[in-house]
């Protein structure tokens, strides 16, 4: 569009551009969190096994047989069984409660802040759409009127100021469209952003940082056994 017979072109794709690369990378963050919310899916159906419940079983019952028989005194086998008790309950409960802590979190802190950031992003891309159309239509309607011919000299130049103070109003109304634009550029950038954020803590940091806890726990569960074991047998 030539607004104001200015020459300057003005189209709402290059106001959009910055949302659409924005766009792209949120693409990539969905793929990535799609991915790891898989990997977690195949994790627990591995670890939930009933081989994997069996081997924990079958350690758990060792050790505690290794006691029974042998006492903390001069147990050869305790603290082996002990190590791949504590192992095998990792595996077996570690991906259950990073999923349950995880979900307990996002439904507490994150799942509003979503559910608005989605409804305002939908909200968002209407407008948006609706002053594409608003372009479309207007840049129509100017081509409709460039192909009109008259043959009078008056009318010609009736039509030319007639077609300048057009043009003058819809500049007007393009600087206009052109700012809401821009507003719903703006606010679809941050409800983005918010996505983005939302969907990196739910399927990505706070697994990584529930399994940490996890594993430290674990370890010092196992250093303190397995100190009480020695002290037992000296």
């Amino acid at each position: 569009m030539e607004p104001g017979g200015v020459g300057v072109t003005l189209t709402p794709g290059e106001v959009l551009d910055p949302v659409n690369d924005l766009i792209e990378r949120f693409s990539s963050v969905m793929l990535v969190a799609a991915s790891s919310l898989g990997l977690q899916i195949v994790l627990l159906k591995i670890t939930s096994s009933w081989v994997v419940t069996a081997l924990l079983i079958s350690v758990l019952a060792i050790w505690l047989g290794t006691l029974w028989f042998q006492g903390l005194q001069d147990n050869k086998y305790g603290a082996l069984a002990l190590r791949l008790s504590i192992m095998l309950v990792f595996i077996r409960f570690a991906i259950p409660v990073v999923i349950i802590c995880t979900n307990f979190l996002f439904s507490t802190f994150l799942l509003s802040d979503q559910e608005s950031a989605t409804a305002a992003l939908e909200g968002t891309s209407a407008r948006i759409e609706e002053i594409n159309v608003q372009f479309e239509d207007g840049s129509d309607s100017d081509k409709a009127s460039e192909s009109v011919d008259t043959p009078s000299r008056m009318k010609r130049a009736a039509q030319e100021w007639f077609t300048g103070v057009g043009d003058w109003f819809d500049s007007i109304s393009v600087s206009g469209r052109i700012e809401q634009l821009k507003e719903s550029a703006a606010e679809a950038t941050s409800h983005i952003v918010n996505l983005i954020v939302i969907f990196v803590l739910q399927t990505i940091l706070f697994p990584l940082g529930f399994l940490w806890i996890l594993v430290e726990v674990l370890k010092a569960a196992a250093s303190k056994s397995i100190s009480a074991l020695s002290a037992a047998r000296s």
